[in-house]
């Protein structure tokens, strides 16, 4: 760019946008030649930007990139399989920048908290609890995922089972040493010693290959590891947590919830 002006004057450059730099100073005084640098359009949309040099101004277009051929897309997941509690999770979208898709459900129980994007961004989805009463009674859904590309889009299939049955009970070898267990088939305690220790429980469903399950627990102080809260899990497992030593004489209880079904109580 050359600024054209009388000898002595002064000058400087400002801009309304930060994509386009200017290489040397940006001050001056007298005629001079400036040297304009533009960094690259990754979004499919055109921009503008002005310079202005005192009262004087040029305007400058950068084009997009064309579209839609110019956006890739990729999804993930694209299979989800939930417990029969209610669920909130995201579906993830990655694209370029400027690259526009759209999302819908195809079921009323799988709901959508946002239609569409443009770029990087989540799909949230919130799945309603599955009131049928057998595990052989899942149901499924689907999340459209759509952009203008040759693919179309991509479908992410989402089965939610219904009422399965999980039990728990200590692995061989499975607890601390002054530990004891009780429990039938919906709920057992653990009572462990002020020493604590680690425990481990095997989680058996029914069916085995494949019934969807979650630990959870709203008690913080139990250290747990596998599998995290919250985390799913499908078909039989384990289930592994530490107990922390405790120095004071007040008992303290810890609850988690096997699948929605199996209740286990730590006392200690």
């Amino acid at each position: 760019m050359r600024i054209t002006t009388a000898a002595g004057c002064t000058w400087s450059i400002r801009t309304d946008a930060t994509w386009l730099a200017v290489e040397g100073a940006t001050s001056g005084e007298g005629p001079s030649a400036v040297k304009l640098s533009a960094q690259r359009n990754d979004t499919t949309v055109a921009r503008r930007i002005t310079v202005s040099v005192g009262d004087a101004s040029l305007v400058l277009a950068q084009d997009g990139r064309s579209a839609p051929s110019a956006c890739a897309y990729q999804v993930s997941p694209v299979g989800i399989v939930l417990p029969r509690d209610r669920w909130t999770g995201e579906v993830a979208i990655s694209t370029t920048p400027g690259c526009t898709w759209t999302a819908a459900s195809t079921e009323p129980w799988l709901r959508l908290r946002s239609g569409s994007g443009s770029g990087p961004g989540t799909v949230t989805y919130d799945a309603d609890f599955n009131p049928q009463t057998r595990y052989s009674d899942r149901r499924s859904g689907v999340i459209e995922i759509r952009w203008s590309a040759p693919t179309a889009g991509q479908n992410v299939h989402v089965t939610q089972w219904g009422d399965c049955t999980i039990t728990a009970s200590p692995a061989t070898g499975g607890l601390p040493s002054g530990a004891s267990y009780s429990g039938a088939s919906a709920a057992g305690t653990l009572s462990v010693s002020p020493s604590g220790g680690e425990v481990h429980f095997w989680v058996l469903s029914e069916p085995f290959m494949g019934c969807a399950w979650t630990a959870e627990s709203a008690d913080s102080w139990i250290n747990w590891r596998s599998p995290r809260l919250h985390q799913i899990s499908q078909g039989d497992g384990d289930l592994a947590f530490t107990v922390p030593a405790k120095a004071t004489a007040e008992t303290r209880r810890a609850v988690i919830t096997l699948g929605g079904r199996f209740v286990l109580t730590i006392v200690q």
